[in-house]
């Protein structure tokens, strides 16, 4: 693949990336990849916006979004099964208080 456009294909990369270690729930490792693909996509933006056929960017945007909407999804998902683990212990250390004043 030629310079141009370099940027737009590895933020699509990334972001196919990204949805890969959503799916594995590896979140640390997604916070620092985001990172990444926001300096690819300013990149993009500054120097190489409008070079592709217009079509091909689109394209390529659009599948960004859509997998990005999946990310977003599934990081929904872990939040609220996290939330939900975090109460059952807050539950736990509730019932643990009452048995430790019964003892």
């Amino acid at each position: 693949m030629a310079a141009t456009g370099q940027y737009l294909q590895q933020s699509l990369e990334l972001t196919r990336d990204l949805l890969a270690l959503a799916r594995q729930d590896q979140w640390d490792a997604i916070l620092e990849k985001q990172k990444q693909r926001v300096e690819l996509l300013q990149s993009w933006e500054k120097h190489e916006k409008g070079l592709l056929d217009r079509a091909v960017e689109e394209s390529m945007l659009e599948e960004m979004l859509n997998l990005n909407n999946e990310i977003v999804s599934l990081s929904s998902k872990a939040r609220d099964a996290a939330k939900k683990e975090f109460q059952n212990m807050r539950k736990s250390r509730a019932a643990t208080d009452v048995y430790k004043k019964f003892r």
